[in-house]
């Protein structure tokens, strides 16, 4: 996927995998909070 970009070197490739790794972890850890409050909020109404 990324590998086919022209001009593109590994140092440039691996920072943007890192770059997309760390997204990823954000948004599990996001949607998981999310879910705890609304678990939370359905148990307390």
């Amino acid at each position: 996927m990324i590998a086919g970009i022209q001009g593109m070197d590994s140092s440039t490739q691996s920072m943007i995998l890192a770059n997309i790794a760390s997204m990823r972890e954000a948004m599990v850890s996001a949607d998981a909070w999310r879910s705890v409050a609304i678990i939370l909020i359905g148990f307390a109404a």
